[in-house]
């Protein structure tokens, strides 16, 4: 800022007001791909995912609020151990407050086989057997060793109608982001 000495008190006067800098360091979204987790809120530092055994590698992203932070560390591929892997993301403010949020990752155990009557079953906790969207196709076709599909749609439509079946009896699915769509 300029200044000015006024001769009558010695004092230095700021003629132009001082700024002052954002201490928001909180993120608008944060996730990973592929098999992101759910529930994301900017005002929640910690979570918890867990992954099948074949994601050996995830992409995490995250983007600031303000727009003069910078999210310094933590995104990009983060290879991943069988078991827990902490990640940590930092976010820098305008004025170097930070925040730091953490995405503890498990990875499951490798598949188990179970033997009767000379047939062998894969045991899976989270796989799915059966992913449809009613009226389209997915691509690539549906297989539980794939995360990431894509479908082409009609410009009117609002909802898809997403059908899915786990292939052990205990998964529970949860079906978000299908609803209120917005063309982009």
């Amino acid at each position: 800022p300029k200044t000015t000495t006024n001769p009558a008190n010695n004092k230095s006067t700021n003629t132009k007001a001082d700024t002052k800098k954002s201490s928001n360091a909180k993120l608008v979204n944060l996730g990973f791909n592929p098999q992101d987790f759910k529930g994301f809120k900017p005002e929640t530092y910690n979570y918890e995912a867990t992954v099948p055994n074949n994601v050996e590698k995830i992409n995490v992203y995250a983007k600031a609020q303000d727009a003069k932070a910078k999210v310094t560390s933590g995104t990009g591929n983060h290879n991943l151990d069988v078991g827990s892997n902490d990640i940590q993301i930092l976010v820098t403010a305008e004025d170097g407050s930070t925040q730091t949020y953490t995405i503890n990752v498990t990875r499951e155990e490798e598949t188990k086989t179970e033997s009767t009557n000379n047939k062998i079953t894969e045991v899976k906790n989270s796989d799915l057997k059966k992913l449809e969207i009613k009226g389209y196709t997915l691509n690539p076709t549906f297989s539980p060793d794939v995360y990431e599909y894509k479908i082409e749609g009609k410009v009117d439509v609002a909802d898809l109608e997403v059908v899915t079946e786990g292939l052990n009896e205990n998964v529970s699915i949860e079906v978000a982001g299908n609803k209120e769509l917005k063309e982009r």
